[in-house]
């Protein structure tokens, strides 16, 4: 009797035992499982950042040519300006002593030219302005361009107001 009952024991230890390593082995699949998942999204995460910062520092690049284009681009159109109302100062001199109504119209032109100055400056504050708005640059970046374009502008304003005191006293 102890015997039968020490056997249907075992029978049953053994069957919990046998589910036991069964419900072992599936847990260990599931974990083997969600290890290559975490490392699969880690590979993934590292792609899409390494993807992300190359994105990131290639827009920065190209913001920064541009700025680099943009200030080049201002520098020969103050060079050009400034070429032009020298030429229109030195027709001025030449004229100066003619007709009044001659002196009038080269001051209309001038001041033609300087309004138009004036609003192409404007237009270039203003599309530095939506560049800053539209692209992130380091505060580095963005201060030495906006010193660069600063004085740039103070240039002409000084060029200008040079010009403008030597054709009118």
């Amino acid at each position: 009797d102890e015997l039968i009952s020490m056997k249907a024991s075992y029978e049953v230890f053994s069957e919990k035992l046998k589910q036991a390593q069964f419900d072992a082995e599936k847990r260990s699949i599931e974990i083997d499982g969600l290890k290559k998942d975490i490392r699969n999204r880690a590979e993934l995460y590292e792609k899409e950042k390494a993807a992300s910062e190359e994105e990131f520092s290639a827009r920065e690049n190209a913001v920064r040519d541009d700025y680099k284009l943009r200030i080049s681009q201002v520098s020969m159109a103050k060079d050009s300006l400034g070429n032009e109302l020298a030429t229109l100062r030195a027709l001025f001199e030449r004229e100066k002593n003619s007709r009044e109504d001659e002196r009038i119209r080269y001051e209309a032109s001038i001041n033609r030219k300087l309004s138009e100055f004036d609003r192409k400056r404007d237009e270039w504050h203003s599309e530095r302005k939506d560049l800053l708005d539209k692209f992130y640059l380091t505060d580095a970046t963005r201060k030495e361009l906006a010193m660069e374009i600063e004085n740039l502008e103070k240039e002409l304003k000084e060029s200008k107001k040079g010009i403008l005191k030597k054709i009118f006293g």
